[in-house]
């Protein structure tokens, strides 16, 4: 009895084991998935950093409590959507920018709040590139139409 419990834990070990060393790895490679952006010359990303929404553009009134923010650590995008926290991807190629579909955590709000926050992530999952000039950041739709304007916070 006592080698067949020890016999199936070592089992179970052995394929925990095995199961932990596939995590994170590409099938194709076995390598770790490579996150791009656009990098400047010190190694990260010239976007990366803090960005506060401007009213510039934006179709709902932003009040204290309610500005969007997004921070920026490389392909890692992050940040308040004017009642809840968010959270994406973004791949970036020259001016190009491809987000992967926003996910947040789903706090009730009032009514402004929430029509601020809606807005934000539909424009948000409309971003195709961006322009960046000092600390002013746009992101801008397929057509190239400005979406959203940051400063840099």
């Amino acid at each position: 009895m006592r080698v067949r419990l020890i016999g199936g834990m070592l089992l179970l070990l052995c394929c925990g084991a095995g199961l932990l060393g596939a995590c994170g790895e590409d099938e194709i490679s076995g390598s770790a998935p490579a996150a791009t952006a656009a990098t400047g010359s010190s190694g990260s990303s010239e976007l990366d950093g803090s960005w506060v929404l401007t009213a510039e553009g934006f179709d709902a009134p932003l009040t204290k409590g309610t500005t969007p923010t997004l921070d920026v650590a490389g392909s890692a995008w992050s940040g308040f959507g004017g009642c809840n926290r968010y959270t994406t991807t973004a791949t970036i190629n020259g001016d190009d920018v491809a987000i992967s579909p926003v996910a947040a955590t789903m706090m009730a709000c009032a009514d402004a709040a929430m029509a601020v926050e809606d807005l934000y992530v539909q424009r948000l999952n409309e971003v195709k590139a961006f322009s960046l000039d000092g600390s002013t950041l746009e992101l801008k739709d397929g057509s190239g139409k400005v979406v959203l304007t940051y400063e840099k916070a």
